[in-house]
């Protein structure tokens, strides 16, 4: 068994020594090392290995290393002299992956057997009977060497294409890099943006619970104004019975102080008192002028107890809008007679959708708006709650949302609108109840009827800052 190491490189078309072997060698071993720009390279599991000579016959190898391919290579390959081309193959199971070429020269046998000549034979007999022999193993030769050339041909075109369809592969592989590259940077991007929109979510979490206590405070706070407003309404009502009461007794006073001015002088008179005119006088100015006094503060106190009990019998406006909000207060004793304070929260404005608050749609029908598209400017948020009246009332219904940006009525070749449908079959619920978005200016309205009857509806919406 002759044993030839072969070196082939997948970078390069054939191996840099030519190795020899001998013409008609029973069994030849050719163990092929598999390199990558002369550094060895481990081959994967899974893969098939043939060798191909120039006669197109195939032999199939096994992987006895790392990076070593062994094929037995059988003496009836070796029937020719000459410097060969041979191929080799690796196939994974999608098709052929890689194509190595390496060259190998076939000598002659010296030691080929002898065969002595028959003394016995005559030269016409070794013409006659060899002759013809020599003459068919000429030509038999003769087509061998074409068939060889053709094959040698063929194996040329096959390294040709061998050789193009490795380097697109490099091509295709540099191009795979390059995507590989982008998608990584790509990537990269993808979750530098991530960060930054969990970075903005957080924040927008953060404000949105400091706007919830912000809330939760004015909320408190307009109820300890609500509260304060009340306390106030019942002290000025304490203030005004007590003043009543003061002004009957003062009124009892100066009554008491007349009947004693008229009873002096008839007293003075039937008692013979000693008591001179100028000090009776006196007396009486001064009972005249306290109850000149006591009177004219009474009026006073008077005038400002109704003016008090007037405001305070009206409604009290303690809608909360952000803005200077001032509580009507009458107090001699402040500058204006009004509290001033200023607090944070939301304001709202309920309004009834078509004029009324129940209105009736006819059968399979709609109705619109009729009064002038309401402006929403300044407010964030519209409700609307329309049902049937009927408790138990449940129906297809329909209602269209125009956002218009001009005053006036409905303008629908102008409008932008949103549909709003309820069907008992596919919803729950009684009817529509809507949080909407403003989204202009103006809104205005259209409902429909779906059901085969006239019927009375409820519809009431609510804006909210």
């Amino acid at each position: 068994m002759n044993i030839i190491n072969i070196t082939a490189d997948t970078r390069k078309k054939s191996t840099m020594l030519v190795p020899n072997v001998v013409q008609n060698d029973s069994l030849n071993v050719f163990v092929v090392k598999i390199q990558e720009d002369r550094q060895d390279i481990e081959l994967e599991d899974g893969i098939a290995y043939t060798l191909t000579n120039e006669d197109g016959i195939i032999i199939k190898g096994d992987k006895t290393g790392p990076n070593e391919i062994t094929f037995n290579v059988p003496g009836s390959v070796l029937k020719e002299t000459g410097a060969f081309s041979a191929s080799i193959q690796l196939y994974h199971e999608d098709g052929r992956i890689s194509t190595l070429e390496f060259v190998y020269n076939v000598v002659r046998d010296l030691t080929g057997e002898f065969i002595p000549s028959d003394p016995e034979k005559t030269l016409i007999e070794i013409v006659l009977v060899e002759g013809p022999k020599v003459i068919q193993d000429a030509k038999d030769a003769t087509v061998d060497a074409n068939d060889a050339a053709d094959k040698a041909n063929h194996s040329a075109e096959n390294a040709d294409q061998t050789m193009a369809e490795v380097e697109q592969v490099k091509n295709d592989t540099a191009e795979v890099r390059d995507t590989t590259e982008s998608v990584r940077a790509a990537t990269d991007l993808v979750r530098q943006e991530t960060e930054i929109v969990r970075d903005a979510t957080e924040s927008e979490r953060i404000a949105t619970a400091k706007v919830r206590d912000e809330t939760v405070e004015v909320k408190n706070d307009t109820d300890q104004v609500r509260r304060d407003t009340v306390i106030a309404k019942d002290e000025a009502t304490q203030a005004t019975t007590n003043a009543d009461d003061a002004t009957v007794r003062a009124n009892d006073g100066a009554n008491r102080a007349n009947t004693a001015s008229g009873l002096i002088e008839p007293l003075l008179v039937d008692e013979q008192v000693r008591v001179s005119d100028a000090d009776v006088q006196a007396q009486l100015a001064t009972l005249n002028a306290t109850q000149s006094q006591i009177i004219e503060a009474m009026q006073t106190n008077n005038e400002n107890m109704l003016a008090m009990q007037e405001r305070l019998d009206g409604t009290f406006d303690t809608r909360v809008t952000g803005s200077n909000v001032e509580y009507p207060f009458v107090d001699n004793d402040y500058e204006g007679g009004v509290i001033k304070t200023r607090t944070m929260g939301l304001s709202w404005e309920a309004f009834n959708i078509f004029g009324t608050g129940n209105v009736s749609v006819p059968a399979d029908s709609y109705i619109d708006r009729e009064a002038d598209a309401l402006m929403v400017n300044g407010f964030s948020t519209l409700g609307v709650v329309i049902r049937d009246i009927k408790a138990s009332g449940r129906g297809k219904i329909r209602l269209q949302v125009y956002w218009q940006g001009t005053s006036g009525r409905l303008n629908t070749p102008t409008a932008v609108s949103e549909e709003f449908a309820y069907n008992p079959t596919d919803n729950t619920g009684t009817g529509l109840a809507l949080s909407i978005p403003t989204k202009s200016e103006y809104v205005s309205f259209r409902f429909y009827n779906e059901e085969s009857e006239e019927k009375v509806f409820y519809a009431v919406g609510l804006l909210r800052a």
